[in-house]
C-alpha cells in the first residue's frame, strides 16, 4: 500500500493497507536514506516495529483515499490521502540526499514515535 501525504517540502508514501479511526503511535525500527528507483531522487525508507506495522497496515487498509496527519515525536510534517495498504513508510520530496541522510539518522536514532490519524 502507498500512502501519499503532502507538506510544505515533503510528501508520504506509505507501503502497506488497513484503518483505524484513532491515533497510532508507531516505533521506528530503522530508517534509511536512499535514492527511489523510479525517480532517482533521494527518498527515506522508514520500517516499524512489528507490532506498529501490523497496525499501520490495518489503518492504511480500512482508510483508503481518506486523509491522514503524519506526525514525528510531536510535529506534524504532513498530511494527505491514503493511497493503498503498506507497512513500510516512504518519505519524499524537496530535499537532496544531505537532508534525507539526516531525517534517516533522526528517525533511527533511538525514541522515535511516529503518529498516525485521520486528518479532518
Amino acid at each position: 500500500m502507498f500512502v501519499r501525504l503532502c507538506g510544505a517540502a515533503l510528501a508520504l508514501m506509505l507501503l502497506v493497507l488497513p484503518s483505524y479511526a484513532e491515533k497510532l503511535s508507531l516505533h521506528v525500527a530503522l530508517a534509511r536514506a536512499i535514492f527511489d528507483p523510479q525517480t532517482s531522487k533521494p527518498v527515506v525508507w522508514v520500517f516499524l516495529e512489528a507490532e506498529g506495522a501490523r497496525a499501520f497496515a490495518q489503518f492504511t487498509q480500512a482508510n483508503p483515499e481518506h486523509p491522514a496527519r503524519l506526525s514525528v515525536n510531536g510535529k506534524v510534517l504532513m498530511a494527505s490521502a491514503i493511497q493503498k495498504r503498506t507497512n513500510v513508510v516512504q518519505l519524499s520530496g524537496a530535499f537532496g540526499l544531505t537532508e534525507a541522510i539526516d531525517l534517516a539518522d533522526t528517525l533511527s536514532a533511538g525514541n522515535t514515535t511516529i503518529e498516525v490519524e485521520p486528518a479532518e
